[in-house]
């Protein structure tokens, strides 16, 4: 059975890694194409608007007006654009995506969702995309399955290591049974992306106690984390 839940884990993270490439595409399409086509008619709206500003002020004053939709549809290209983002641990580093990633998960959420983070926290990129992939996923966990009205991310410099904590105040789980459970197959995803960067994961739950999931990754050769501060 376990067994079998790995191969399916894996099964799934092929899946997303496909989805992720298409992913970055169709974020490559929004902010090439139609991102500055919409600044572009924006720019010659601006002209046009000056042109008229003086001779036909109505006119002008209509443009200015349209000029401001056109603004509010460039912001929700780009509020799209980086929702859909997912290497964005890679390129922007992993304070900025995890930021990101709380954002969009504050409008699904009723309770509060407090979150702890260094400004820089200076690791790998592939690295800061699997700490990512395993907040995502356990935040996500958090969200659905917690029924907890309190979630706090924390992401770490720790000596030589970032270590990443995602707790909540929900109902909890017996960590054996959720990996029988069949939508149990979150934790074990979070498991495969750890195995394949040699990122240290534990799960902290019990029923009624709520649900710790910390992820550490050290690197010894470049010394990531150099101050000692914990979540």
């Amino acid at each position: 059975m376990v067994q079998s839940k790995r191969s399916l884990a894996r099964l799934v993270a092929a899946l997303l890694h496909a989805q992720e490439r298409e992913r970055t595409r169709i974020v490559r399409l929004l902010h090439d194409e139609v991102g500055q086509a919409l600044s572009a008619a924006g720019l010659q709206l601006d002209v046009a608007r000056m042109d008229l500003a003086g001779q036909a002020p109505q006119i002008a004053g209509r443009i200015e007006r349209s000029q401001k939709l056109l603004e509010e549809a460039v912001e929700r290209v780009r509020r799209l654009s980086q929702k859909l983002n997912v290497g964005m641990a890679e390129r922007a580093g992993l304070g900025f995506a995890l930021e990101r990633l709380a954002e969009q998960a504050r409008g699904r959420f009723a309770g509060e969702l407090r979150v702890e983070l260094e400004p820089a926290i200076p690791l790998p990129g592939e690295a800061a995309g699997g700490l990512y992939r395993i907040a995502e996923c356990a935040l996500e966990n958090a969200l659905i399955h917690s029924g907890g009205d309190r979630i706090t991310l924390c992401a770490r410099s720790a000596k030589n290591s970032v270590v990443l904590e995602i707790a909540d105040n929900g109902k909890g789980f017996a960590l054996p049974e959720a990996r029988k459970n069949p939508s149990g197959v979150g934790l074990l995803l979070m498991e495969h992306v750890a195995r394949q960067l040699g990122i240290r994961l534990h799960f902290k739950s019990g029923p009624g106690k709520g649900t710790i999931v910390r992820a550490k990754y050290t690197d010894r050769e470049s010394g990531v984390g150099r101050r000692h501060e914990n979540c």
